[in-house]
C-alpha cells in the first residue's frame, strides 16, 4: 500500500515539476533512476547481507541491511519533501472520496499500460523457461540484456516523444515489443536470445517513459494524481491476469504460443492507440 501511494505521488510530482514541453524527457530520467535502482539495489543488499557479520544469525545479518534500506527510503522522502511544485493543494476544498481516486482520462493510459505489462510478465516468467530448452544455460543474462536496452532507450525516448508526439514513438515501440517476443519462438542459442532481450528492453523502456506523462497530461491539474492512479490499475491487472491467462495458453499449446499471445496483446495496444490517440 505504501509503495502504491508513493509511486502515484512520485509520478505526479515528476510531471508537475517538468519544464513546459519536456514532460516525457523528465519521465525518461525518472525511469532511468528506477531502472538503475532495481538493477543495482538487490545485488548491493545481497552482497551486504552475505558480507556483514558472516558468523551471525540470519536475523543479525538482516538487521543492518534493513536499516540501510530504511535510511535510503528516508533520504528519498527528504528529497521528495524538498522538491517544489507549481501545484497548490486544494485541501478541504477537495474532500476525499473513493470515486475521486479515479479519472476517466486515465483509462486509455491504463489500457496501454496493461498491453505493455502483459508482455513483460511473459518475458519475466515464460521466456527464461523457453530459453532453457533452446540452448541458453543461464537465462538470467537475458534480464541483464533487457535492462541494458532499457537504460539506453530511457535516455533518448523522452526527447523524441516531446518533439514528435507520444503516438509517433509509442506505437512503433509496442509493435516492436510484439515482434521481439514473437521472434523468440524461433530463436536458438544465447546470442540470438540476448540480442532479442536487448531489443525488447529498449522497446519496453520506451513505454514507461511515455505512458506516465500521457496519463498525467490527460487530466486537469487537480485530477492528475487520480489519473495516474487509474493508469496504475493497468499494471495491477496485467500482473494479476497476465500470468494466469498466459499460463492457460501455455498449458494448451506451449511456451512458444504463450509468448506469441503476449506479443499480440502489445499489438492490440498499438492499434488502439494509433486509432484513438490525438496527434499531439
Amino acid at each position: 500500500m505504501a509503495f502504491s501511494l508513493g509511486t502515484t505521488a512520485f509520478y505526479t510530482l515528476s510531471i508537475e515539476i517538468a519544464p513546459p514541453g519536456r514532460t516525457s524527457e523528465v519521465q525518461g530520467y525518472v525511469a532511468l533512476g528506477l531502472t538503475l535502482g532495481v538493477g543495482s539495489g538487490p545485488a548491493a543488499l545481497v552482497a551486504a547481507y552475505q558480507g556483514l557479520m558472516p558468523a551471525g544469525t540470519p536475523a543479525e545479518r538482516l538487521l543492518p541491511v534493513a536499516a540501510g534500506a530504511a535510511i535510503a527510503c528516508l533520504l528519498s522522502a527528504a528529497c521528495f519533501a524538498a522538491t517544489t511544485s507549481r501545484f497548490t493543494a486544494l485541501g478541504r476544498r477537495h474532500p476525499y472520496s473513493l470515486r475521486g481516486n479515479f479519472r476517466t482520462e486515465g483509462l486509455l493510459p491504463a489500457f496501454l499500460n496493461f498491453c505493455a505489462q502483459v508482455p513483460n510478465t511473459a518475458f519475466s516468467a515464460f521466456l527464461p523457461l523457453w530459453a532453457l530448452g533452446r540452448g541458453v544455460a543461464n537465462p538470467g543474462l537475458l534480464f541483464v540484456g533487457s535492462q541494458a536496452g532499457a537504460v539506453a532507450s530511457r535516455l533518448l525516448a523522452g526527447r523524441l516523444a516531446d518533439r514528435y508526439g507520444g503516438r509517433a514513438v509509442l506505437v512503433p515501440a509496442l509493435a516492436g515489443v510484439a515482434a521481439t517476443l514473437t521472434a523468440t519462438v524461433t530463436a536458438t542459442g544465447l546470442a540470438a536470445f540476448l540480442s532479442l532481450s536487448l531489443a525488447y528492453g529498449a522497446l519496453f523502456g520506451v513505454a514507461f517513459v511515455i505512458l506516465p506523462a500521457l496519463a498525467g497530461q490527460a487530466a486537469p491539474r487537480e485530477g492528475r494524481g487520480a489519473a495516474l492512479n487509474t493508469f496504475g490499475l493497468g499494471s495491477d491487472l496485467a500482473q494479476l491476469l497476465g500470468p494466469w491467462g498466459l499460463g492457460l495458453v501455455d498449458a494448451a499449446w506451449g511456451f512458444g504460443d504463450a509468448l506469441v499471445a503476449a506479443g499480440a496483446i502489445a499489438m492490440v495496444g498499438a492499434v488502439v492507440y494509433c486509432r484513438r490517440a490525438p496527434t499531439s
